[in-house]
């Protein structure tokens, strides 16, 4: 498997008029990356339908990241995707566009959104911002914001990896021998009996000669540790609660997100997954492991 290198993007926009007889989609993904990719994947899906720009704020989900630093977008003819925040803001500053539901276009770069329980709302007011994507709207710019479950396997496709997440990546990867099996241990906001799934699989996980353990629990990787040598990078805390790894405040966004990444790469690269754990990042690091023409790793 292979990550690419080369890669093509969009470059700064200097002729921001080109962009007035536009209309957009501002999609604000939340949740963990599999969340926020079949969001992503969602919104592509609409701006498609109904000739829109696709921009995508990441800046205000758990991570915190702007997503133009790690990614880039495949461009496909049909949908144009911009990701970087800094010319979302620029294109929405120089013109006075109408905006769904009807806020002041000048927050849409800070605003912060928080899940009321009912949708995701602008903070301090009761402003409902997950618009209904199966209704066509008039307004210029358009702003879905929501936590996805899909499955997320057609954006993968169009994306090409920045090369400071290839290199991370290889680097990791590289430091483990070859093959190896993976075990993935999703243990805070949804739990998982880690023990008995060594118990049940002892045999087999000490005849494997290699094994990563991809974890969001120190205490599982710990007990891992305690049983065999196991290979892992990922940055945990050795105490305290959090919702999961994507919402831990003390580990640097860049860091998480980069944990998030790689630890799906290594799943995706390894030659079989062990797991009992729930939730769509399982699902997805099993459909990269068993179909690993999904995203070229090199």
């Amino acid at each position: 498997m292979k990550l690419l290198l080369n890669y093509s993007g969009f470059s700064i926009i200097t002729n921001i008029d080109k962009f007035k007889r536009k209309k957009y989609l501002l999609c604000m993904p939340q949740g963990g990356l599999n969340d926020q990719l079949s969001v992503i994947k969602k919104c592509y899906i609409y701006s498609r339908l109904h000739n829109r720009t696709l921009l995508i704020n990441t800046t205000k989900s758990c991570y915190g990241v702007n997503l133009s630093d790690y990614i880039k977008f495949i461009n496909t003819n049909d949908v144009e995707i911009i990701c970087d925040l800094n010319i979302i803001k620029n294109i929405i500053s120089c013109h006075d566009f109408s905006v769904y539901p009807h806020i002041d276009k000048n927050i849409l770069g800070s605003m912060i959104v928080y899940d009321s329980g009912h949708g995701y709302k602008i903070q301090h007011s009761d402003i409902s911002i997950n618009s209904n994507l199966e209704t066509i709207y008039k307004e210029d710019i358009l702003i879905y914001c929501n936590c996805g479950s899909d499955n997320p396997r057609s954006i993968l496709k169009i994306i090409q990896f920045n090369d400071n997440v290839k290199n991370e990546y290889n680097n990791r990867l590289h430091k483990i021998p070859k093959p190896y099996l993976a075990i993935h241990v999703r243990n805070t906001d949804y739990k998982c009996d880690y023990k008995k799934l060594y118990y049940d699989n002892e045999k087999r996980i000490q005849n494997e000669k290699n094994i990563y353990v991809a974890t969001d629990d120190i205490n599982a990787l710990n007990f891992f540790k305690s049983k065999r040598k196991i290979y892992n990078f990922t940055t945990l805390r050795n105490k305290g609660t959090y919702k999961n790894l994507h919402y831990d405040p003390s580990i640097l966004s860049n860091t998480r997100f980069i944990d998030t990444l790689c630890d799906l790469f290594i799943l995706g690269s390894s030659h079989d997954i062990l797991t009992i754990s729930k939730g769509g990042y399982i699902r997805l690091a099993q459909e990269l492991c068993y179909n690993k023409d999904i995203i070229n790793f090199k």
